[in-house]
């Protein structure tokens, strides 16, 4: 039996007054620590769900 286990993989690009980091990548850990959930839980998750927890992560936690 083939066991496949899902794995976060997020292009991001980074910027503030000196520049921008075109092609960093988190991954893993980072990105659970990050969201809460693991991959795995986030792909279960409904689409609503995980639209709010993106514009949680996006609006609230770099203001």
């Amino acid at each position: 039996m083939l066991d496949l286990k899902l794995k976060y993989r997020v292009m991001v690009r980074l910027s503030d007054h000196s520049g921008s980091y075109q092609r960093g990548i988190l991954m893993g850990e980072i990105m659970e620590k990050l969201c809460g959930v693991s991959a795995q839980e986030f792909v279960l998750m409904s689409s609503s769900s995980r639209a709010k927890l993106k514009w949680n992560l996006l609006l609230n936690r770099f203001k």
